[in-house]
Order: C-alpha cells, then structure tokens, then sequence
C-alpha cells in the first residue's frame, strides 16, 4: 500500500474518500493508478521468503507478530489484505497472492509484483551467486551468523537458514547467534548449535535497552562454549 502511494496510486473508498493507511483498506472500493511509461526494463526484487501473502503462513500471522500485531489484530489484518488483493486483482487483472515470496517484508513482495511488474527470486541464491558464497563456505572451517529471533520463518528461506543449511550440506559447523531462539532443539537440527540473548542472559527488556552490550555478551558466552566443546581453549 505505502509503495503504490509512493508510485502516484490513490485509493479511494467506496465514498470517493482517499485513503491513506492500510488500517482503512478493509473499504477500499477503488484506485487510480498513474498513467505512465514503465518505471524500469526490469525489477527484480530479491526475498528472503517463500511466503504466499494470506493465509496461515501469510505475512500477517508469520511476520506480523515480529512487527508488533497482536494475535486478536491477525483478522483485521488479513481483512485490509484481503480486500486489497481483492482490488489488485479486478482492476489490473493480476493476481500474485499465491506466488511464493508475496509475503515478505509485509506484503513487499506482493506490491513490488502487482504495481511494478517486479520478478521475484530468492534472496539467498541470488546473494551466494554474485559472492561466490559456496566457495567461500567451502574454505571455511566455521561460519557464525545470527539474526534477531530464530524462529519458524528463519527456516522459511531467510538468509541465516539457508546459510546453516548450505553448511550442514557441505559439513561445515553452523553457529546461529539470535535475541531470541524459537525452538533450540529444531534450530540445532540446522545450526551445530544456537545461542539467545533471551532469556539465556537476560531479559527482553534488558536486551532491548543495552543492545551492544548484550549482543558482545552473547558473543562471549557463544565463543566460551565453542571452544570448550571443540577443545582449544578461548
């Protein structure tokens, strides 16, 4: 909604009234879209996600929690989503709610799609591609990486998933470092093994106050026991 604004769309409800939060979508009845050549030759939007756009592992259920929405805000939500979709699909004939990746970044993928024609690839491979990722991997004799919750969508096609896969394909030790770890014994069945901030160390509240401070202690705390268990001291 915010990138189709920002491209010139106005949408309107079913009084002729513009809209302009997503929390109003639930009434929209129509938009104006800019009359324009084409923004680009071509966009290719990397995602770190296979995510279809609604549904129960659509943005609003899987990633709207991260962002701050409450479970009894999930209907309305997929409601306001649902109608635009709805729109997008009469008025451009066009329907991109299903495509893997729809989802990501709140529904990114699903604008990027349907109001500038974007392609969608997965992030990951195009990243390892252009770095030689899988060269790298293999001359490596640990990989650390983290994110800031380790949970069910880190395993969905997000970057640190697919690197501590590419790791445990190739028998290279994975170490994933999170604020947060979801399920320790499912991530480890990924990562050689995983380390949170919370609540291993601290508080949420804590955490989120000191965040320096807490992610060089997570560090530490991971780089002590790495050693130990690997024998060579710290």
């Amino acid at each position: 909604f915010g990138l189709a604004r920002a491209l010139g769309c106005i949408f309107l409800n079913e009084r002729g009234q513009v809209m302009e939060r997503w929390t109003e979508l639930h009434g929209l009845s129509q938009f104006t879209f800019p009359q324009r050549a084409r923004w680009f030759e071509e966009v290719l939007v990397a995602v770190d996600v296979q995510n279809p756009l609604l549904g129960a592992t659509g943005c609003t259920r899987v990633y709207g929690p991260q962002k701050g929405l409450r479970p009894e805000d999930f209907e309305f939500a997929e409601r306001c989503l649902g109608r635009l979709a709805e729109v997008v699909r009469r008025e451009l004939r066009f329907d991109a709610t299903q495509e893997p990746g729809a989802a990501a970044a709140g529904g990114l993928g699903f604008g990027l799609r349907s109001f500038l024609g974007a392609r969608i690839e997965p992030g990951f491979g195009l990243f390892a591609r252009y770095d030689g990722l899988t060269e790298r991997v293999q001359a490596a004799q640990l990989v650390v990486t983290g994110e800031g919750a380790i949970d069910a969508s880190t395993l969905m096609g997000k970057g640190v998933g697919e690197l501590a896969l590419l790791c445990r394909q190739m028998n290279v030790p994975c170490l994933g470092l999170g604020g947060g770890v979801a399920n320790p014994a499912k991530a480890n069945q990924l990562f050689r093994r995983t380390w949170a901030q919370v609540p291993d160390l601290t508080t949420r509240e804590i955490a989120l106050a000191n965040p320096v401070l807490w992610l060089e202690r997570l560090a530490t705390r991971a780089a002590q026991d790495w050693s130990e268990a690997a024998g060579c001291g710290v």
